[in-house]
């Protein structure tokens, strides 16, 4: 009995240095992609990040960059599923946007961009990991913005003359997520800026919200809050992450929730 009580605590010990190796290794990955998030932007373009992973490690990513002087890439990206496989497929995604690495992409052509990536990154080859992207370019010359998008959900844009009179327009195209169907064509919509322009991209754990009485937070409500705080002159985003925990009853959540946002003048 004495062994056998000896190699059960000897397997409990190998079993929780383990877990411990484990979770040390997760929480290292996260940070790594927590790494190659963008700084703030300020100046005539300002831009900040929510970024809250749930407790296991996910696929949300997101960024924003210069393509050149004249034109700013704005997307996020939200892998399926969650564990490293998820944030190693959306690291790979993100290096590629950042880099530009896809041959005779246009990073300036949203749909382009959308294809080009859904050729790379097939399911098939991916671990039949796929993931949903909303992808938009701001010209300012043009003050325009185009955008495609593949399963994702719907950005919201608050434009108008200025703040008072600002309205809330919801920007998507039809397509499917990324990876999955390798002929896809992705559409491309654009979009007028206006004096007041103020753009959030999201990932669904933003709004896929259990509250504590079993009730589910909706995507309407949640751009309801956005037009709301937008319009109170609210610049934060931590109001809307406290306004989310409050939804939720909790300062955890079951999926990622990833939120950017980005203020453009267009004069």
């Amino acid at each position: 009995k004495k062994r056998l009580r000896d190699r059960e605590k000897a397997t409990y010990e190998a079993l929780l240095k383990s877990q411990k190796l484990l979770a040390a290794e997760l929480a290292e990955a996260a940070a790594y992609v927590r790494s190659l998030l963008p700084a703030p932007l300020s100046g005539e373009v300002a831009a900040e990040w929510c970024f809250q992973p749930s407790e296991q490690l996910g696929g949300d990513a997101f960024g924003y960059h210069w393509i050149d002087e004249d034109h700013l890439a704005v997307y996020l990206l939200d892998v399926c599923g969650h564990g490293v496989g998820a944030a190693l497929l959306s690291v790979s995604v993100l290096n590629t946007i950042r880099a530009e690495t896809l041959a005779g992409v246009d990073f300036r052509q949203p749909a382009q961009v959308l294809a080009g990536l859904n050729r790379a990154f097939q399911m098939e080859h991916q671990h039949n990991l796929f993931f949903s992207l909303w992808y938009g370019v701001c010209q300012s010359s043009r003050r325009e913005l185009q955008f495609s998008s593949g399963g994702h959900p719907p950005a919201i844009l608050i434009t108008g003359p200025d703040l008072a009179g600002a309205q809330v327009e919801k920007l998507k195209t039809p397509g499917p997520p990324v990876g999955t169907f390798p002929e896809t064509v992705y559409a491309v919509q654009a979009t007028t800026l206006q004096p007041f322009n103020r753009l959030f991209l999201f990932s669904d754990g933003a709004y896929e919200i259990v509250r504590p009485d079993g009730s589910m937070f909706t995507l309407e409500e949640f751009i309801q809050h956005l037009a709301e705080r937008t319009a109170g002159g609210e610049d934060k985003l931590a109001s809307t992450l406290s306004y989310l925990e409050r939804a939720r009853g909790i300062s955890t959540f079951e999926d990622d929730l990833a939120l950017v946002e980005v203020s453009l003048r267009s004069n």
